[in-house]
């Protein structure tokens, strides 16, 4: 998904709830959103395998990354059915 259909998903949305990430379709769980991050802030960190991960094929320094939180609650599997996908 690229941030401009993000965005425009979004949109539609009331801005004033609260955002969640449903994480694992087999075993779904509701995590808070604990931020966002762009690859190139974090690539700087020069140990051997954070090296290999920022230069594999397919990855760029502008990639966005929704940050995990912490688990608040069981998730429910018909999230992926239901997902706006733009």
């Amino acid at each position: 998904m690229k941030v401009k259909t993000l965005i425009s998903i979004l949109e539609g949305m009331d801005a004033d709830a609260d955002v969640y990430v449903m994480m694992q379709q087999h075993l779904p769980w509701e995590c808070t959103l604990a931020g966002v991050a762009v690859r190139k802030d974090f690539a700087d960190d020069d140990t051997a395998d954070n090296q290999r991960a920022h230069t594999q094929a397919g990855t760029a320094p502008n990639d966005v990354f929704l940050v995990e939180g912490e688990q608040v609650r069981r998730g429910d599997k018909a999230a992926w059915g239901t997902a706006r996908r733009g």
